[in-house]
């Protein structure tokens, strides 16, 4: 019984991993497609080869995964990510 008490929290955001987090899933809700670093860079404002400064963080804590063999887009949303999204998966 105990154990259903224990809840894990979520890893806290700075603000632009959160705007990069939500760019990431309204691009996938608008193009069916995950984004591609580059685009999450334009997005950003920032230099298009410094999109890990965000993606690495978010993938440490939990709400991407960065996927191999896939291509350009090889982003993906974790369960942590709906969940902090609020989307449902």
């Amino acid at each position: 019984m105990e154990s259903f008490l224990k809840i894990d929290p979520l890893p806290k955001l700075t603000k632009r991993q959160a705007e990069c987090l939500r760019y990431i899933a309204v691009f996938l809700m608008r193009h069916n497609d995950y984004p591609t670093q580059r685009e999450i860079a334009v997005a950003m404002g920032i230099h298009s080869n410094t999109a890990y400064t965000f993606t690495e963080p978010l993938r440490k804590k939990g709400y991407l995964i960065l996927t191999k063999n896939i291509g350009k887009r090889n982003i993906r949303l974790t369960e942590k990510a709906y969940k902090i999204l609020n989307l449902g998966n």
